[in-house]
């Protein structure tokens, strides 16, 4: 005797999205405390030091950024480093 026993799937599992990468959601927060702040992006760029076209790239997740620019965007934006990943999670990344 064979027992087949079916999960019932959620009717949305076809639209579901995936969970944004680490760096999109660094990005998101980025974007957000820039907003808050009234800011555009050219004028972070100009108080972190870079270009408004990296800020840019960091915003959408498309850069891989080092220690040394999340500690000038978090300087710029006068908050702590620990306050740019609030709500960051961990996410596994595709090899």
């Amino acid at each position: 005797m064979i027992l087949i026993v079916s999960v019932p799937r959620s009717p949305f599992h076809r639209y579901s999205v995936p969970m944004p990468n680490i760096q999109e959601q660094l990005g998101g927060r980025i974007r957000d405390l820039r907003k808050k702040r009234g800011w555009t992006q050219e004028q972070l760029a100009a108080a972190a030091g870079r270009h408004w076209t990296y800020i840019g790239g960091i915003e959408r997740g498309e850069r891989n950024i080092t220690v040394e620019v999340i500690g000038d965007i978090a300087y710029a934006l006068d908050v702590n480093i620990e306050e740019l990943f609030r709500g960051v999670r961990a996410t596994r990344t595709k090899r």
